[in-house]
């Protein structure tokens, strides 16, 4: 039988509502409850109320349900995006040809995140996946499935990661631009052999870092006829 809480919410029968049901039974109908005074009578029943309103909130607290991770992750980034990656340092630009391809996988925490470049060196394919870690946070990890996995951050539209190898420290992010549809790559890299110290005494000492290189590309949308040489929405060829 479906019962009304003290809370006006329909809830099926549980042990605390029959136990708050059984005392106020008690004291409404047990004669040796008539010598209590008017002022007890109204602690005990002040009491079963609030029982009830607790396991009324218990009731409730069970009934959300456990949030999972979304299907739809990142839906504005999945899709075809390609244009050209200018390198610079200290000699003259280098450019080349990158490829991201984001696509959805079966596994609701696990993006296909496929990087290709292609240029004077070679073509070079590489199947990171991009893996949630927290998406209420923006915490993600770019997996390249060789053992290697960076930690990333979505900061606004920004997608950032950090990472030191090999004597070098580098920085770089994918940022998403909705209205005109691309994806704007930058990577930067500096020496940390070439770091120097400053500061000290009365200040925070401040290892300072200087940038070697820098890449840059813009990744425009691929599909429903676009291509990488439209004008886009800006009227401005690339």
């Amino acid at each position: 039988m479906i019962q009304m809480d003290p809370c006006g919410g329909v809830l099926q029968p549980r042990r605390c509502s029959l136990f708050v049901l059984n005392l106020l039974r008690v004291v409404s109908t047990k004669k040796s409850l008539l010598a209590f005074r008017f002022g007890t009578m109204s602690r005990v029943l002040v009491v079963a109320y609030w029982l009830g309103i607790g396991c009324c909130f218990a009731q409730d607290q069970e009934a959300i349900p456990t949030e999972s991770p979304s299907a739809s992750v990142l839906a504005a980034w999945h899709g075809r995006w390609q244009g050209e990656v200018t390198a610079f340092s200290s000699g003259t630009p280098m450019r080349f040809q990158m490829e991201l391809e984001i696509e959805a996988t079966d596994d609701p925490k696990v993006l296909e995140w496929k990087v290709t470049y292609d240029g004077t060196a070679g073509r070079s394919e590489r199947p990171y996946q991009l893996h949630v870690e927290n998406e209420q946070r923006g915490q993600y990890v770019i997996d390249e499935q060789n053992g290697i996995r960076l930690n990333a951050t979505l900061l606004g539209e920004s997608l950032c990661f950090h990472f030191a190898t090999g004597g070098q420290r580098i920085w770089g992010s994918y940022r998403l631009d909705t209205k005109l549809q691309q994806i704007t790559f930058e990577l930067m890299s500096g020496s940390e052999r070439a770091a120097q110290t400053t500061g000290g005494g009365a200040v925070p000492e401040v290892q300072t870092l200087s940038p070697q290189s820098r890449q840059i590309a813009v990744l425009r949308r691929m599909g429903n006829g676009v291509t990488p040489d439209d004008p886009g929405p800006t009227g401005k060829s690339k």
